[in-house]
């Protein structure tokens, strides 16, 4: 783990503080650890490169929010009211397809049991 913390950690701090490229030097360094894992079969290679590249997703991500237009009023409210009912569709989609992800679950366990 500390390897991969050597390997991702540069390009992590750069993405934050320089350019775009850094960013997609850490994105693919995460995705390339993952796969690594993948390929032999290791999870917390694997775990750890999902890790990286949702960090750097969520800290590229979240500072664009501030560039949104800020907006109050009945547009707002239309808004949170569809994003309400995209979720309670989302649920409901989810509690039907309940049986569908268990069994999927069980799969992958399967597959990854003699993994370390």
């Amino acid at each position: 783990m500390a390897g991969i913390a050597f390997l991702v950690g540069d390009s992590f701090v750069e993405a934050v503080t320089h350019p775009v490229t850094h960013v997609v030097v850490s994105i693919g360094l995460g995705i390339a650890v993952a796969a690594w894992g993948g390929a032999t079969r290791v999870r917390r290679r694997v775990a750890a490169g999902g890790v990286v590249f949702a960090a750097v997703v969520v800290l590229v991500v979240v500072p664009l929010v501030l560039l949104l237009p800020a907006s109050s009023g009945a547009g707002l409210w239309l808004l949170v009211a569809g994003v309400g009912l995209a979720a309670l569709l989302i649920a409901a989609l989810l509690e039907r397809a309940r049986t569908a992800a268990r069994s999927a679950r069980l799969r992958i366990a399967e597959v990854v049991s003699g993994w370390e």
